[in-house]
C-alpha cells in the first residue's frame, strides 16, 4: 500500500513538474505566434501600400501604362488582403478603396490626367492609415 501511495505521489509530482515547465513556454509561444501574425499582416499592408506609391509616382510622371500595371497589382492584392486582415480598421479602409478600381483603371487606360487626383486621394488615404499596431 505504501508503494502505491509513493507511486501516485511521484506521478503527481511528475505531472506538476511537467506542467510548471511546459505552461510558461506554451503561453510564450502562443504570444509570439500572435505577434508574428500581426507583423506579417503589417508587412503585407505596407507592401500593398507601396504598390500604390509606385503607381502614384508613375502617374505623376505621365507613365499611365506603368501606373496601370501597378494599380492592377495594387487593387488585386488589396482586395485579397481585405478578405484576410484581422485589423478591422485596415480592412474597412481597403474595402472602401477597392470599389474605385474601375474609375482609376478607366482613367489610366485613357491616359486622362484627371486620374492623378483619384490616385493621389487613394495614396493620401492609405498613407494616413497607421502602418503598425
Amino acid at each position: 500500500m505504501v508503494t502505491r501511495k509513493k507511486l501516485i505521489l511521484w506521478s503527481a509530482a511528475l505531472v506538476v513538474a511537467f506542467a510548471v515547465g511546459f505552461l510558461p513556454r506554451y503561453i510564450e509561444v502562443r504570444q509570439l505566434r500572435r505577434e508574428l501574425a500581426a507583423a506579417r499582416e503589417q508587412a503585407e499592408f505596407v507592401a500593398v501600400r507601396d504598390l500604390l506609391a509606385q503607381a502614384y509616382l508613375e502617374v505623376t510622371q505621365n507613365n499611365f501604362g506603368t501606373a496601370g500595371r501597378h494599380t492592377t497589382q495594387f487593387f488585386d492584392q488589396a482586395q485579397e488582403l481585405a478578405r484576410r486582415l484581422g485589423d478591422p480598421d485596415r480592412r474597412r479602409l481597403l474595402e472602401e478603396i477597392v470599389p474605385s478600381r474601375d474609375a482609376v483603371t478607366a482613367g489610366l487606360a485613357k491616359a486622362d490626367p484627371a486620374v492623378i487626383s483619384a490616385v493621389q486621394d487613394l495614396f493620401r488615404r492609405l498613407y494616413s492609415a497607421p502602418a503598425g499596431r
